[in-house]
């Protein structure tokens, strides 16, 4: 994986990753553990504020960090979970869900 955090070799600001790219990683980092839309949605909105912008609202971004997690959950990357438990992403996902990486 690389560090998004240097900046590429054309010069100028880091690559900003995709939502499908912040659930994986923020996934993988989590190790066993699992995610929040939340946490994905707020890393989003960080990569995208301009410098010396004020911090976006992340609830903005949350249908899409859903909808992005249940098309990883349908291709089999990761898993949709709820109380705890896995989830058909196949059938209506609905209420409160974490994200956990397939091992």
């Amino acid at each position: 994986m690389t560090d998004r955090s240097d900046p590429p070799a054309s010069g100028g600001r880091p690559k900003k990753r995709t939502v499908r790219e912040i659930v994986l990683a923020l996934a993988e980092a989590a190790g066993d553990g699992s995610i929040g839309p939340g946490d994905v949605a707020k890393a989003f909105a960080e990569e995208r504020r301009k410098p010396g912008a004020p911090a976006q609202s992340a609830h903005r971004w949350s249908r899409i960090v859903r909808e992005e997690a249940i098309g990883l959950a349908r291709a089999g990357k990761v898993q949709i979970l709820r109380k705890g438990k896995p989830v058909d992403p196949h059938a209506p996902v609905k209420g409160v869900i974490r994200i956990r990486l397939v091992r």
